[in-house]
């Protein structure tokens, strides 16, 4: 049978339009681009932090380091290392801005303040809070310090809260009660200040009628020691106070201070005590640092 050129044509024609129909009907898989986590810094909040001067804080993401880079503001203010480490250089505002290496539009900005004003608490331990405050005009620092816990030295309750100004910074409490220290970068030489509770010191019986003799004999000096040593009186309406200056050996001109306070309405008394570092200049700055407490009871 013949079939004609017209069916034929038709045919193909019809073939084609079915084809062209089922291609058309296969699903077209779209490549689809994996989605890019945001930069997170998990230990900062609200993207605002504060850290004092000289300090180092090592931001957290979630990301490796080495996927991101770190870029601060103003270098002056805030430094920030490859790794995330900022260090605070001197008071103000740096913002850091941490990004991918790969897609610099994903990114987080950290406001950094840097501030001269430190407070730092132990309040588990040893029962000291010690409050930081950097004046910049006359470069000193102010701490005003908390005490309420057993004193391990004489095994009796101190409570008492004082104030000294020095030229040491980061003095904070530590865990034995009633000493405070300096710590961390920048110190130059380690200082401790310590109070007690002197009430039951049997060589501070007749605490107001003492003598330079009889606190010669509390320290046990040699007769050399006494000749160096000085005895210091002072009063007002609510306390008796002797500052007491003695040789730290025979062989310098350095001294050791202690600034002991009676209060006259309950008879506690509070010794104060340093160490520091047998220096002439150190040596100047803690007798300026004890001459400087104050009793805020």
């Amino acid at each position: 049978m013949k079939i004609s050129k017209k069916l034929v044509s038709f045919m193909l024609a019809l073939a084609m339009v079915v084809t062209a129909m089922a291609v058309q009907t296969v699903p077209v898989q779209a490549k689809t681009k994996a989605k890019v986590k945001a930069v997170k810094v998990t230990n900062v909040k609200k993207n605002k932090v504060t850290i004092y001067q000289g300090d180092n804080l090592t931001l957290k993401t979630n990301y490796k380091a080495s996927q991101l880079k770190f870029k601060t503001s103003d270098k002056t203010v805030a430094t920030v290392s490859s790794r995330g480490v900022i260090t605070a250089v001197k008071k103000g505002k740096a913002k850091v801005t941490v990004s991918l290496k790969k897609n610099a539009k994903v990114k987080k900005v950290v406001t950094v303040k840097v501030s001269d004003t430190c407070i730092v608490s132990y309040s588990d331990k040893g029962g000291n809070h010690v409050k930081e405050v950097y004046n910049s005009r006359t470069q000193k620092y102010t701490y005003t310090v908390s005490v309420n816990g057993v004193d391990k030295y004489y095994n009796t309750d101190l409570n008492v809260s004082f104030r000294f100004e020095t030229t040491e910074p980061r003095m904070a409490a530590t865990n034995y009660t009633g000493k405070v220290q300096n710590y961390g970068p920048g110190i130059k030489y380690c200082t401790f200040l310590w109070v007690c509770n002197s009430a039951n010191d049997p060589d501070l019986v007749n605490f107001e009628k003492m003598t330079d003799d009889d606190w010669f004999k509390a320290y046990k000096l040699s007769t050399e020691d006494r000749q160096k040593s000085t005895v210091e009186r002072y009063e007002d309406d609510k306390y008796y106070k002797y500052i007491v200056a003695t040789p730290q050996n025979s062989y310098t001109s350095l001294m050791d201070y202690a600034v002991y306070f009676k209060d006259k309405s309950t008879g506690q008394i509070y010794s104060f005590t340093h160490i520091a570092s047998p220096n002439e200049e150190m040596n100047k700055t803690h007798r300026e640092m004890m001459e400087s407490i104050q009793l805020l009871n």
